[in-house]
């Protein structure tokens, strides 16, 4: 079950490498600049059965470590951060499959009180008061899970026997139809996030062939074809939506495409590659994005709303981690931890950074 975890995590495009850059807000312009990486930590082996897949990460202050974070990999194991340590705990077995992805409700700020939700090709686990429970098994294949709350997770994957998405609400699971029945693209990255005064959350969801949908007010938009290059139709690799009227998603030849809560805007050029292309985007803000290359180089959206400019930031780690899923969390603006398949994990506070912006690309 392990080859067949990986291989199909490999074959939907869904790997991501790791890093982040620190951002300053300009009081008198309103701008935000981007500096150089200036404060990551060496890896740390902290999984000796390797191959982490996954990484959420609590919001916390600026120059300070997570309170909590959560990690699986690709053996079936899960392992907790808890801040008042400031320690990892050793691997815990969870499931005999192998873990795809983590996510928990941004509430979640303690190893004791946090809600997650981890999936695999064959089902899911929560995470709940402590204690992981058995593994569900599900009629979708599942590869990718986010939360808004504690109340409201959408997981995605292939056309299963009865949908291609599974939505949480409140203590139950069901799955829905989001393609068209016979449709052959594949959903790669779902993001979601809250809703004010509403139990239901917001999500974008992009997947293969060029193709997003939007989740809000209970029910999912048809999917649309927003990117394509030269008549060809392109594979969107990862998507991220810090509040319901701000997304990006990036395609596999390196370009970036914005929701501004009705439409999308025309593909923006972040810096064009054939191979070894963006891997996995994290947006804690509106205007504040990292993307991560499947080569390990970094790139900033710096800028303004309205004149949004990427940067190219260079490589973290002349080594490099070797990614196998969505393994970069950014919680708040300069804060990321990521983890890697040798069983690394590096995390950055935003204490540490300096002012210079990098050359527009």
């Amino acid at each position: 079950m392990f080859a067949v975890l990986k291989n199909r995590i490999a074959a939907l495009g869904i790997a991501a490498a790791i890093g982040t850059c620190v951002l300053a807000p300009s009081a008198a312009s309103g701008t935000v600049r981007w500096g150089k990486i200036a404060g990551w930590t060496a890896p740390a082996q902290i999984d000796g059965t390797r191959e982490m897949s996954s990484i959420w990460c609590s919001p916390s202050t600026a120059g300070e470590m997570p309170t909590f974070c959560i990690t699986v990999d690709t053996k079936g194991n899960a392992l907790l951060f808890d801040g008042r340590n400031n320690a990892w705990g050793a691997p815990a077995h969870i499931d005999p499959v192998g873990l795809a992805s983590i996510s928990c409700s941004p509430s979640s700020r303690d190893v004791r009180s946090a809600f997650c939700i981890a999936v695999n090709l064959l089902g899911l686990l929560t995470y709940t008061n402590g204690t992981w429970s058995p593994p569900i098994p599900q009629p979708v294949a599942i590869h990718h899970v986010s939360c808004a709350t504690s109340s409201f997770c959408v997981a995605i994957g292939e056309a299963g026997f009865h949908g291609d998405a599974l939505i949480f609400s409140g203590d139950t699971w069901q799955p829905i139809w989001i393609k068209k029945k016979g449709s052959r693209g594949v959903l790669t990255s779902v993001s979601c996030t809250a809703v004010a005064f509403s139990a239901l959350g917001f999500c974008a969801a992009v997947g293969t062939g060029g193709r997003a949908t939007i989740y809000s007010g209970g029910s999912w938009s048809p999917p649309s074809r927003i990117d394509s290059y030269r008549g060809s139709q392109l594979d969107l690799m990862s998507v991220s939506c810090p509040t319901p009227t701000y997304c990006v998603a990036v395609d596999e030849i390196g370009r970036a495409l914005t929701f501004d809560g009705t439409s999308w805007s025309r593909p923006v050029t972040m810096k064009i590659v054939h191979a070894g292309g963006p891997s996995s985007i994290s947006c804690p803000s509106p205007g504040t994005c990292v993307v991560v290359y499947n080569s390990g180089e970094l790139l900033a959206l710096g800028g303004t709303l309205a004149h949004p400019a990427w940067h190219d930031l260079g490589m973290l780690d002349g080594e490099g981690f070797e990614p196998i899923g969505p393994s970069i969390s950014c919680p708040t603006a300069g804060i990321c931890a990521a983890v890697d398949a040798r069983g690394g994990w590096v995390y950055h506070p935003a204490s540490v950074f300096s002012t210079p912006t990098p050359t527009p690309r």
